[in-house]
């Protein structure tokens, strides 16, 4: 069995979920930018309760723009949560080098792929 004491500082579980949500919002924005089709759900249940029978959810679509803000503020926080770690505990702070050579290995494949298949 594992040993459920330890807890993993260097990586915030919770926050993949977030990351899922904003990604999901962004996605659906360019989806209804696209085609407008408008999230209104029927809920005929509802007129029991003498609400209204359809849920508006235009809302979500429309703050595209604000689920965009969402990922760059991750992003950020992300970015310099090490950094806050290190002044906090008053350690040495992390090598900027390794952040980069990183970075650019998780990012150049990729990139070169896209560049090839469209060339």
């Amino acid at each position: 069995m594992a040993d459920k004491t330890h807890i993993d500082t260097k990586h915030i579980d919770v926050l993949d979920g977030v990351r899922a949500l904003a990604v999901f919002g962004v996605l659906w924005f360019h989806f209804w930018q696209q085609n407008w089709i408008m999230p209104y759900i029927d809920a005929p249940f509802l007129a029991r309760l003498g609400l209204p029978t359809t849920i508006n959810l235009l809302f979500l679509p429309r703050a595209g723009f604000f689920f965009v803000d969402w990922l760059l503020f991750l992003s950020a926080f992300c970015h310099f949560l090490p950094y806050a770690r290190a002044a906090l505990e008053q350690t040495a702070l992390p090598d900027v080098k390794l952040f980069y050579k990183k970075r650019i290995a998780r990012i150049v494949p990729s990139y070169a792929v896209c560049v090839l298949l469209i060339f």
